[in-house]
């Protein structure tokens, strides 16, 4: 059984980063290259000694001795970003309770939809089994409003339903705009390790990262400013009732 002593013989873990290192080189692998490829799931893994380790679970055992004995939520919904303030050991219930959205989808909001019937937009929420009627409303904002409160109730996650595009996560009505340390951040989760080779050195890692950061700054293509903000009129309504 793989314990924490032996781990960190063999790896390194960035909680800033997320990324682990291999600290003794092996065949083509050298050290101080990065470890760990993503599966067709997204989720990043890595061998040791001949067993298969998911990324996210490895960085438990690294950081606090033990692997996870509950699921590992990722807070933003990118499933290959294991940086320390990202993860959170969950239950099944809580990790429903902080599901993302794909930017495909018809639905306006997770529980928000129109009746055709009534002529109004209806919300509702699924919770612990249960299906719970929250009201109707004459406009899609009021619906998403209660939608969250019922939501803040129920003890969902504050990153539930942002909208995920399959390589990050924005919110309902994403806010664009770029600056120079997020694009970094994007740069770093999803610059490859390998040049399909060899694993890359932390330098050669580094480099390619900053080329991919300047590519983007110096690009006309609208991206987003950060996946935490959501829809403009309703986030101030939330906290402005949330303050009375």
């Amino acid at each position: 059984m793989l314990t924490q002593e032996r781990l960190k013989q063999l790896l390194s873990y960035d909680p800033e980063t997320g990324l682990f290192v291999r600290l003794c080189g092996r065949g083509s692998s050298k050290a101080g290259s990065v470890v760990a490829r993503r599966n067709r799931d997204g989720y990043c893994r890595i061998y040791i000694e001949g067993r298969e380790y998911l990324c996210h679970r490895l960085a438990f055992l690294y950081m606090t001795g033990s692997l996870p004995s509950q699921e590992v939520d990722h807070l933003n919904h990118v499933r290959d970003d294991n940086r320390w303030a990202n993860l959170r050991q969950a239950s099944r219930k809580q990790n429903c309770k902080n599901k993302g959205r794909y930017a495909n989808s018809s639905k306006i909001y997770p529980g928000v939809a129109w009746s055709e019937r009534a002529k109004k937009w209806i919300a509702t929420i699924w919770s612990d089994g249960k299906q719970t009627h929250i009201g109707t409303f004459t406009g899609p904002d009021e619906a998403i409003l209660a939608r969250k409160h019922a939501e803040k109730a129920h003890g969902f996650h504050i990153n539930h339903a942002a909208m995920t595009t399959g390589e990050t996560t924005m919110s309902t009505y994403a806010v664009f705009g770029m600056t120079e340390h997020f694009a970094r951040e994007e740069a770093r989760k999803k610059t490859p390790t390998s040049n399909g080779r060899r694993e890359l050195t932390m330098d050669e890692g580094a480099e390619k990262v900053e080329q991919r950061v300047a590519r983007v700054m110096a690009g006309k293509r609208v991206v987003q400013l950060s996946g935490m903000f959501d829809a403009p009129p309703v986030c101030r309504a939330v906290h402005q009732a949330d303050a009375e």
